[in-house]
């Protein structure tokens, strides 16, 4: 048998009659029905472009001569050794972009439906010619060779007969070589096509003036005639051939573009290759087949069910049915799922999971970065998450592409602890020496913290150095003799703690060894061990010992009252009273031991004179006992020592000098109001029963009521280190309060407070701070107890770092999986949230994982490939820096490796798609296009029951930044059987032979270049071709 010469060398060939002979000599596999159709496409392009001047309106006469044409030649083989058939049809869609400079119209013939298609202005016409022409056929060819090359010419012819360009043909019988009738529909036309004229029982078309079918060569087939002696037999209805059933879907919502399932219930219906002439009805079953039901009981658009679909084609004397098509309507969206959140959310790192998931769906996860503005596709697994507010939510998508949502759920992430604040302690009580000093003789403290909002605090004890620690209240009290650590934990609402750095407490209850007092006086004597008599009121309390770590003290009251008055255990005119003293040692504690108590009477009285006192007198000065007071109204008082006629009071404004009689001063009890700060010397002139004047003692009084000048208060020794050299926020805790510029008789005292407005206490001139607020103020106090007190100079001493500022991205695109910085944006913006008053940052940058950092700018542009690391560093006013913690920024700009696909057939219309690469992706998803290419969708890697029509698949693949590559396509062509079903979404399907059997196959190179040569259009998007898989 005489192998076919393949489409390219008969190229050749009709070119080169030498190169014919030899390409006919050549041997090549059987041809496929593709190759078949491309050679009679090929064949025929000649007399498409002789017969290009034919008008629009002559389609249906230059269809009817092809048809006649094409029935000659099945004429001509009617002795059965070759029998082709040759289906056409008109296709009236637009023109390929190679044919744009054709004319085209519409065109209708019975109900046929189709697209006229340019044949490829990259095919050399005169090559085609020869093809077509007799010296063509000189190459050895067999018998089917020559019949395809014949209708091919024909059809061609028609093709150029409208005026547009070639028809989209496949070639419907079998060549010589193969068995069985000359049968099959065509795959190409929608609708029912003609009978072709000259077809038993189908007569010529009369009046038209077209030639009609030449009469077979009885050569070639010899004559049907028909017995006289045969009895007349009743016609047999005979049954239309089907064709196929066409479901056009509008939209294929579902994951795979084939499978059929949508959750669109629009789609329309059309049958494929009927025979002429008929009639069509569409029915439905929803039990699998068992029952059918016409369609025209179902109103669009129809319900949601699994439906199977098929045409019944009647031509008036019988019916035939097609191949059903499955359908599967599903609008409605899958059962709501919950969304599980696991890990440690506020730490950044979190997992998300699904449960009532229904069974078959497919499961993804949202994150929102703004409130639910927008929603991004992430990851089930995030780490590292930037500090900010998100929204996450499940995303269930059935088969047919419903979705349903999970509710949403908000997490913050926090990975920042809260910013170190100053522990205070507060000494309850006595506050010893000094009220920052950490010793308490006490034992009982507050301690105080000034919480930001969002923020709690654990405190703590420990009793051996803060290796141990317990946790106690803010007030603490009745704490034993020993040294204590306190700290707080602070706390804030993600869980984030920072620890405090602890102060110290040392809680001292021993006093001192006691001490004892005595009197001593010039003018008086001893009434026993502990009572004096003074008959001057000048005297001195003498302690046993003093201790220079303690500060001596004295005190005293008028006998039988409770109040402890202070004094300096010196007796200067004491007015007369009975008065108990007592010393004490005070350490720095604030511990105290007294001494004994004496008794010291002054009796100043004298014979016919008595003596005089004060009444309603406060001693506001330093010693309570010296009438140096800032009290300037009081009364003189005389205490008579027998009877007394006549008074008269005197004063002394120069210490006794020179006296000067008091107006109106004749009285026992004479008040007394001084307008005038001074020195004040009284005394009186009594007269008795006798006659007598006699004088009585003198008492001086001192109103000190001014204040003396104001002090200056100044840090000496303070190293300012913040940003401003005089703005008093340092680290350095450690300096000396000095005050300058008070009267030298006044004394200076130091004092702090915790708030500034209130609550003065005593404190040294040396100081040792821990971190904290403070308010200073220097007070002179004159000798009369008027306090001039100073400005008050506020100090932040400030040893803890900031808090750390959390790296934020601007104008950051997170290409791959939002939330994992691994992106394809080289071009970004380093921020921080608000910073603490008066802090500043900076950013810094490292590109070996975190070995090295330098200084970088905010602004970040056209970053190379690779892995960054950021992190900040802030700077508080007091000069503490604080880094934050590192965030890897990856840039990856460049595409993955593509890979490759292969496919696996499955039987006769499924396939098994696979895909090998060098790099593993972070995603795969597999496409098909239906029109050659054009537009893309999902498929599954699985499918099966694949419509008849070609196929092309491919692979993306996307890394995990989002950068993505396509493979090479592979092409793959499903060919209906006898009585198939076609379905297609968006694209019509084209080069399947309905009588090739079992015949779906990949493209071979020499294929595809013919479909895109023939087609106008670029196959598969030109990627290029893979080696063909073997028919099945």
């Amino acid at each position: 048998m005489t192998h076919p010469v393949s489409t390219p060398d008969r190229l050749a060939a009709s070119s080169n009659p030498a190169a014919s002979a030899s390409a006919a000599a050549a041997t090549d596999a059987a041809p496929t029905p593709l190759t078949r159709t491309l050679r009679l496409k090929a064949v025929g392009l000649r007399a498409a472009q002789e017969a290009s001047s034919i008008a629009v309106a002559d389609l249906p006469r230059a269809k009817r001569r092809a048809e006649e044409s094409v029935d000659d030649s099945a004429d001509q083989a009617a002795d059965g050794s070759a029998g082709t058939s040759v289906d056409a049809s008109v296709d009236t869609s637009a023109p390929l972009a190679a044919a744009a400079d054709a004319a085209s119209s519409p065109v209708s013939h019975a109900d046929q439906e189709g697209s006229l298609q340019a044949p490829s202005a990259g095919v050399p016409s005169a090559t085609l010619a020869d093809l077509a022409s007799p010296t063509a056929a000189t190459a050895e060819t067999t018998a089917a060779e020559d019949d395809d090359r014949h209708k091919g010419l024909a059809l061609w012819a028609l093709g150029g007969a409208a005026g547009i360009g070639g028809i989209v043909l496949m070639a419907g019988g079998k060549s010589s070589s193969h068995d069985g009738p000359a049968s099959g529909p065509s795959p190409v036309g929608e609708g029912p096509t003609a009978p072709l004229p000259g077809t038993p029982g189908v007569p010529s078309q009369p009046g038209t003036g077209e030639a009609q079918p030449s009469v077979p060569d009885p050569s070639n087939a010899a004559p049907s005639v028909p017995d006289p002696t045969s009895p007349t037999q009743p016609p047999v209805a005979t049954p239309p051939r089907a064709g196929h059933l066409k479901v056009q879907l509008a939209a294929d919502t579902g994951r795979s573009a084939v499978d059929g399932i949508t959750a669109d219930a629009q789609f329309q219906l059309a049958v494929i290759d009927a025979d002429p002439g008929t009639t069509v009805r569409y029915e439905h079953s929803l039990d699998g087949g068992r029952t059918w039901q016409d369609n025209t009981g179902l109103t669009a658009p129809w319900p949601d069910g699994t439906y199977l679909l098929r045409a019944v084609v009647n031509n008036g004397a019988a019916e035939s049915v097609t191949a059903s098509v499955p359908l599967t309507l599903d609008t409605q969206a899958p059962a709501t799922a919950e969304l599980l959140v696991s890990g440690r959310p506020a730490l950044g790192l979190v997992n998300l999971a699904m449960s009532g998931v229904e069974a078959g769906a497919t499961q993804a996860y949202d994150i929102s970065l703004d409130q639910g503005r927008t929603w991004h596709r992430t990851k089930d697994a995030l780490s590292g998450l930037l500090d900010g507010d998100y929204l996450l939510r499940g995303v269930v998508t059935d088969a047919a592409g419903n979705q349903s949502f999970t509710a949403v759920q908000s997490i913050t992430v926090d990975t920042t602890a809260p910013a170190p604040i100053p522990l205070q302690l507060r000494k309850v009580g006595e506050q010893g020496w000094d009220a920052l000093s950490p010793l308490s003789s006490t034992g009982a403290v507050d301690l105080k913290l000034a919480l930001p909002a969002g923020v709690t605090a654990v405190y703590q004890q420990s009793t051996d150095g803060g290796h141990n620690w317990t946790t106690v209240p803010s007030s603490v009290s009745g704490l034993a003799e020993g040294n204590y650590s306190f700290r707080a934990i602070l706390r804030d609402a993600a869980g984030n703690e920072t620890a405090l750095d602890p102060v110290k407490l040392t809680v001292d209850k021993t006093p001192l060894p006691g001490l004892s007092i005595s009197a001593v006086m010039q003018n008086g004597q001893v009434n026993g061990t502990s009572s004096y008599l003074s008959r001057d009121g000048n005297f001195q309390i003498m302690p046993d010992r003093t201790d220079p770590d303690a500060q001596l003290i004295g005190e005293f009251r008028v006998e039988g009252t409770l109040a402890w008055s202070r004094t300096d255990l010196h007796g200067v005119g004491m007015l007369d009273g009975r008065y108990e003293y007592r010393a004490g040692l005070r350490d720095p504690a604030g511990n105290i031991t007294y001494s004994n108590t004496v008794i010291v009477e002054v009796d100043t009285r004298q014979p016919g004179a008595g003596t005089i006192t004060l009444g309603n007198y406060q001693d506001t000065g330093r010693n309570a006992s010296d009438r140096i007071s800032t009290d300037d109204s009081f009364t003189l008082v005389h205490v008579p020592s027998g009877p007394v006629t006549a008074i008269q009071w005197q004063q002394s404004f120069d210490n006794g000098v020179n006296w000067s009689n008091i107006r109106g001063g004749t009285q026992t009890s004479l008040p007394q109001t001084i307008s005038t700060d001074g020195h004040y010397v009284f005394r009186a002139l009594v007269t008795d029963d006798q006659g007598q004047v006699h004088t009585t003692r003198s008492v001086d009084v001192t109103v000190d009521a001014m204040p003396g000048p104001v002090p200056t208060l100044s840090l000496t020794g303070l190293d300012d280190t913040g940003a401003s050299s005089n703005d008093f926020i340092t680290q350095d805790g450690r300096f000396t309060l000095t005050a300058s510029g008070a009267s030298p008789d006044a004394t200076t005292v130091f004092e702090v407070s915790f708030t500034g407005n209130g609550g003065w206490l005593p404190t040294s001139a040396q100081q040792d701070l821990p971190s904290g607020t403070y308010w200073f103020k220097a007070t002179s106090v004159e000798v009369g107890g008027a306090l001039a007190p100073s400005k008050t100079l506020k100090v932040v001493v400030d040893r803890d770092a900031p808090a750390a500022a959390p790296l934020q991205l601007a104008d950051f695109d997170d290409t791959g999986a939002v939330g994992d910085r691994v992106t394809s944006d080289a071009s970004f913006t380093l921020t921080t949230p608000p910073l603490e008053a008066g802090a500043t940052v900076r950013y810094l940058r490292s590109t070996d994982d975190g070995l090295s950092w330098s200084p970088t700018d905010a602004s970040q542009q056209g970053l190379a490939d690779g892995d960054y690391w950021f992190r900040t560093e802030v700077t508080d006013l007091a000069g503490n820096t604080r880094l934050g913690a590192p965030r890897v920024v990856t840039v990856d700009t460049q595409a993955p490796d593509a890979g490759a696909l292969s496919l696996t057939v499955i039987g006769s219309n499924g396939v098994d798609l696979q895909w090998a690469g060098a790099e593993t992706p972070d995603t795969l998803v597999y496409q098909v296009s239906l029109d050659h290419g054009q537009t893309w969708q999902p498929v599954s890697a699985h499918s099966v029951g694949l419509a008849a029509g070609d196929y092309v698949f491919r692979a993306v693949v996307t890394d995990a930044a989002g950068n993505a590559a396509t493979t090479a396509s592979v092409a793959w062509q499903v060919a209906p059987q006898a009585g198939d079903v076609s379905r297609s979404s968006g694209a019509a399907v084209f080069g399947a032979d309905p009588d090739a059997g079992n015949s779906a196959h990949a493209l071979s190179a020499t294929e595809a270049l013919w479909v895109n040569a023939l087609s106008g259009s670029p196959f598969a998007g030109g990627a290029a071709l893979v080696p063909p898989v073997a028919g099945v």
